[in-house]
């Protein structure tokens, strides 16, 4: 577990096992998924004084899962989904970034989804791969 300090927020980073990983999933391709989503929580963190972003890596066979939280602006339950749409945006950009990051996730049969976020408090988003060889 690691903890950095950044600026106007505060990064820290979690797992739950002791060995290496292997996902199904090329390095670069995940790395495009966990930038798109960390850039998001930047977004959403933008003004936050306190603004965190927790990173936690969990193994739960036959899965890896990422979980990116955030105590940003949250998410409208009516948009979990609408927010991997092409062209859809919260902040003005070209609504791109998550929906590329679920189309990589679907080459390797992984998924990228909202698991839970309130308004004004915080934004979970969770992806999951397969564990590799």
């Amino acid at each position: 577990n690691s903890e950095l300090k950044l600026n106007s927020f505060k990064l820290k980073i979690f797992k739950n096992f002791d060995t290496k990983l292997r996902a199904f999933v090329k390095a670069f391709d995940l790395a495009i998924v966990i930038d798109n989503c960390i850039q998001n929580s930047l977004k959403a963190l933008s003004g936050n004084v306190s603004g965190e972003l927790k990173i936690l890596i969990l193994k739960k066979s036959p899965k890896i899962i990422i979980e990116i939280t955030d105590n940003g602006i949250g998410i409208k339950s009516a948009n979990f989904d609408k927010i991997f749409e092409k062209g859809y945006s919260e902040f003005g950009t070209e609504g791109s970034g998550l929906f590329i990051s679920r189309k990589i996730l679907e080459k390797y049969n992984g998924r990228i989804f909202v698991k839970e976020s309130k308004l004004k408090e915080s934004t979970t988003i969770s992806i999951e791969l397969r564990e590799g060889l």
